[in-house]
């Protein structure tokens, strides 16, 4: 009669008469609360094996019968039923596998459901029982512990979907260091790690990070956890540790493949940068801008490279480093700002070694890249020509500066006449500034401009008074009347430039170094104006009152 209604069933299956359903897990859509209908078919061989079971009660095959008949039952969430048939299997038959195969049962029934505590003390009470033998029950010990971990994996997980996270860090955390070589045991440390950063215990978060690369470096994990730990860090100021994680991720073969691996190689070098490890910081870059498929981020790198041998005063390097940027994405139209602020840079790091007409030449070239490049005044890219610019006529100004007059007679009028014409280009080149419109550099440019002519008086008036006037004669005294004339004219001019300097600071709310100096110089020439305000004292003494 059973093989009878089995190949009868298999027909019905065939024909889609019925339905050939699994035994629920998880996973399974509900409500399983609900049992459904059992169909006649399947009632009626769930009664052969009952009546097989009650005719034949010392057959070796009466275990497999009740499990069958426990089967049909709960593929129709008929859990009760199920549940009484299986436990009589492993109370009578425990010796036998079938019991392995009821006890599973139960537990994919109590995990389907949703009852975990009830999964648990069975799966406890299973393992107790040593049911099965042989290798088949060696086996069935080690998934019970394995399913036990799953069902403690699962309850954090619940825990952690409800929002109770730090329940649910620390049921991970437990459920790693019962199980070590649980399959689940990397995927907890990462659950535990993101529940940690959503309640804010970063460096418990670190810690646990750390854990997953430490002790499970092959998890698909490992590389998220690196990663996330040298966040953590960062936050934490701690850069030293932050650094040596990145460089992890960034350089062990076993990476090679991670998607954060590009991201981990900036970090670091960005951090070394921070720390003041200019040449490991420039290097990273460097490594970076060698490997990014995005141009624009590898533009970006190598132009970061450049910028940090800067800040470690490397200046033939510096300049190897802006030359290979510009060489590879000078001509690049999304890097046209990048390409000016090289030459401007490339004409500093000549200036820092004393070689003057090379930074002539690079200042020079930031000037007329920008034009040619299309780059717009009062933008954040004119920054770059506006001190390229002021940066020329401060060489021009220097030459004002460094010129004196010592001679008289025609000596004299040439040395006046190369230190007006020398006066004449620094104002003209300071005058290149302001069409730029970059406020900061206008300023500069005003402040300075008026120091080239109070420059200019100041060595008018310091001049040797010809030898042939005699002192205090009347011509000498006409002589001296006609040097304060042209001096003050310079004076003059000097004074409205410092107090545009001052009137223009003003209007943009400005205070620097340069309005500094200007209201220093006016309150010279008009300190009821423009009076200086002192440093306060450091320390004040009480006036004895006794």
């Amino acid at each position: 009669m059973i093989l009878a209604l089995e190949g009868y069933i298999e027909q019905l299956v065939a024909g889609g008469k019925i339905e050939a359903r699994e035994m629920p897990g998880e996973g399974t859509k509900g409500p399983l609360e609900q049992p459904l209908a059992i169909p006649a078919a399947y009632v009626a061989l769930q009664e052969a094996y009952d009546r097989f079971v009650e005719l034949r009660p010392k057959s070796e095959q009466v275990g497999t019968m009740k499990y069958l008949a426990g089967t049909i039952a709960q593929k129709y969430w008929h859990f009760d039923d199920a549940e009484r048939r299986f436990t009589e299997v492993l109370e009578h038959h425990c010796e036998e596998n079938v019991a392995i195969n009821a006890g599973m049962a139960i537990l994919a029934a109590k995990v389907a459901r949703g009852q975990l505590d009830e999964a648990k003390a069975w799966t406890e009470r299973l393992a107790a029982s040593g049911c099965g033998e042989g290798e088949a029950a060696e086996k069935f010990a080690g998934q019970l512990k394995t399913m036990g971990n799953a069902v403690r994996f699962k309850e954090a997980t619940m825990l952690y979907e409800a929002g109770e996270f730090e329940a649910a860090a620390d049921r991970y955390v437990a459920l790693v260091d019962e199980a070590p070589g649980d399959p689940n045991a990397d995927r907890a440390l990462n659950n535990a790690a993101v529940a940690y950063e959503n309640i804010g215990r970063f460096a418990s978060a670190s810690q646990t990070y750390r854990r997953i690369y430490a002790q499970y470096p092959d998890s698909e994990f490992a590389d998220d956890a690196l990663l996330r730990t040298g966040f953590n860090h960062s936050r934490f100021f701690e850069f030293e540790d932050a650094v040596q994680s990145y460089l992890i991720l960034a350089e062990d073969e076993r990476y090679k493949d991670s998607e954060h691996r590009e991201t981990a190689l900036w970090n670091a070098a960005d951090l070394l940068d921070n720390l003041q490890e200019y040449r490991r910081s420039a290097e990273m870059f460097q490594r970076f801008a060698a490997k990014a498929e995005d141009q624009s981020k590898a533009a970006e790198a190598a132009f970061r490279a450049a910028e940090v041998l800067g800040k470690a005063g490397a200046s033939q390097d510096t300049v190897t480093a802006y030359e290979a940027f510009l060489a590879r994405y000078g001509s690049h139209p999304d890097q046209a700002a990048r390409a000016v602020q090289a030459h401007l840079r490339i004409g500093q790091a000549y200036e820092r070694q004393g070689k003057r007409a090379k930074a002539e030449e690079y200042y020079r070239a930031a000037v007329s890249q920008f034009e040619a490049r299309g780059l717009k005044p009062a933008t954040d890219a004119a920054d770059h020509p506006s001190e390229a610019q002021f940066l020329l006529a401060e060489y021009a100004l220097r030459d004002v500066l460094d010129t004196k007059i010592t001679s008289t007679g025609k000596r004299m009028e040439g040395e006046v006449q190369a230190l007006t014409d020398r006066l004449l280009a620094a104002a003209n080149a300071y005058d290149k500034v302001f069409p730029y419109r970059r406020i900061g550099w206008v300023l500069a440019a005003m402040y300075r401009r008026g120091y080239a002519f109070e420059t200019w008086a100041i060595n008018i008036r310091a001049a040797p008074v010809p030898r042939q006037l005699k002192e205090y004669s009347e011509a000498w005294f006409a002589y001296k009347d006609i040097v304060e004339s042209h001096a003050a004219q310079a004076e003059e001019k000097a004074i409205g430039l410092y107090e545009e300097t001052i009137k223009r600071a003003k209007e943009f709310n400005i205070a620097n170094e340069w309005t500094r100096s200007a209201k220093e110089r006016l309150n010279i020439y008009k300190p009821d104006e423009y009076p200086l305000l002192r440093p306060p004292a450091l320390d004040l003494q009480l006036e004895d009152m006794r």
